[in-house]
């Protein structure tokens, strides 16, 4: 799984309080690529568990073509002023900020093993 980045609608905290944005991205999603839903039997829009080794969040699936085996989940919600959906879909929850580069000390966000399934 890739994330870290944030949604293009919803780059920093104003787009989530402005109605007409906020519409563009109503709901937080894990992207995955058209043959690995197919193979997942994953729908467009349906809810799809996203599975660390530090827990699980569910998202909505959206099939976008991607490198196969890889999803990638926006950052960016977690926040009091969120609709529900993007108030429960931090990505963050399942991640952890003890893994860390060796050299730098950044936290591993970007990139972290996981499973997708249909929920």
């Amino acid at each position: 799984m890739t994330c870290g980045n944030r949604s293009p609608v919803r780059y920093s905290s104003f787009g989530p309080n402005i109605e007409a944005l906020a519409a563009l991205d109503p709901y937080p999603t894990a992207d995955i690529d058209p043959a690995d839903a197919g193979r997942l039997e994953i729908e467009e829009g349906c809810g799809v568990d996203v599975e660390t080794a530090f827990g699980t969040k569910r998202f909505r699936a959206r099939i976008t073509p991607m490198h196969p085996g890889t999803i990638h989940v926006f950052s960016g919600g977690g926040s009091s002023y969120h609709s529900k959906e993007w108030r429960e879909g931090n990505i963050n929850d399942v991640n952890s900020m003890k893994i860390r580069d060796d050299v730098s000390g950044f936290p591993a966000f970007k990139a972290i093993p996981c499973r997708i399934k249909k929920a």
